[in-house]
């Protein structure tokens, strides 16, 4: 069977601050009370610019002794602040992983799966390909160490473009742009809002006639859906807010009841006390005179 698959993490170090790690992907579908088996495996982290290091690695899982090895292929990003006047020592450019002892279990009573493994971090054993190979990388792409050797990975938003050379052979070109937008798997979109394409991301937005930040899109509501304003009133469209009722210049009330008020702004009272703006303009404070006066919208 298959599954949703979420992990979320927070590493400290005391002298340094910590990292927020997220994982995005899905799930293969696991035969019924199979034992996952992971073998032993490296992961080579590369840092590629300032505060971001990257990593690009293939190793493979069993159900049970006798099933035939499942590959898996991992990309990493680590994002984190680094302090930008810290010498660079190339010999902590590329750092190795090793995972051993791999420990998976279901825990049936409280429906986790629980994962225990042993680690060790060390500096490459040979020199860095990556000192030599990250010539060979194109825009948008970064050069991090597999093994003995290097792969130039796209970044995030970009995928690798193939092109077939003189000997009719597909070969890497570049990476280009995603375009996220052409299919709703690839986006996070509301169903009420529009997708936009933008170089290495995308951007959500409403669509007319509704309200949010794209990602939430809710019917925006209009004053001629709202009960009917008090004589004295009028309905006023508010951004990102419903719309609402509000008593005219010179009175003063709730938006359906509205009183004629004699007052005017003086020293002591502000635009708060009563409707004493203009249908055109807010109520805001003013810091010069420590009282809310009415200042004219936009345009």
């Amino acid at each position: 069977m298959g599954g949703i698959f979420n992990r979320s993490a927070e590493v400290d170090f005391p002298q340094t601050g910590h990292l927020n790690l997220q994982i995005r992907g899905s799930m293969p579908s696991v035969p019924s009370m199979s034992k996952v088996l992971v073998d032993d495996f490296l992961e080579e982290f590369t840092r590629v610019s300032a505060g971001v290091i990257r990593s690009h690695a293939t190793h493979s899982f069993r159900f049970g002794e006798t099933s035939l090895s499942i590959p898996i292929v991992i990309d990493q990003t680590i994002t984190y602040e680094e302090c930008e006047f810290a010498p660079i020592d190339d010999k902590l450019s590329t750092l190795q992983l090793a995972i051993a002892r791999n420990f998976i279990v279901y825990d049936k009573e409280e429906q986790i799966v629980r994962y225990a493994s042993t680690s060790k971090t060390s500096f490459l054993s040979a020199d860095d390909p990556c000192r030599t190979g990250s010539t060979q990388c194109g825009t948008h792409s970064s050069c991090v160490v597999e093994g003995l050797s290097f792969k130039c990975i796209c970044d995030r938003g970009y995928q690798t473009d193939f092109i077939t050379d003189a000997q009719n052979e597909l070969r890497v070109s570049n990476c280009i742009d995603i375009n996220e937008c052409s299919s709703s798997r690839q986006h996070a979109c509301h169903s009420f809002a529009d997708c936009i394409n933008i170089e290495g991301s995308y951007a959500c937005r409403c669509k007319a006639g509704y309200t949010g930040d794209g990602y939430q899109c809710q019917k925006e509501q209009r004053c001629e859906s709202l009960i009917t304003c008090g004589p004295n009133a009028q309905c006023i469209h508010l951004e990102q807010r419903n719309p609402e009722c509000k008593c005219k210049h010179g009175y003063a009330g709730d938006g359906q009841v509205c009183r004629r008020s004699d007052r005017i702004e003086s020293e002591t009272e502000d635009c708060r006390t009563y409707n004493l703006c203009d249908v055109n303009a807010e109520c805001l404070a003013n810091p010069s005179t420590q009282r809310h006066q009415c200042f004219c919208r936009a345009g």
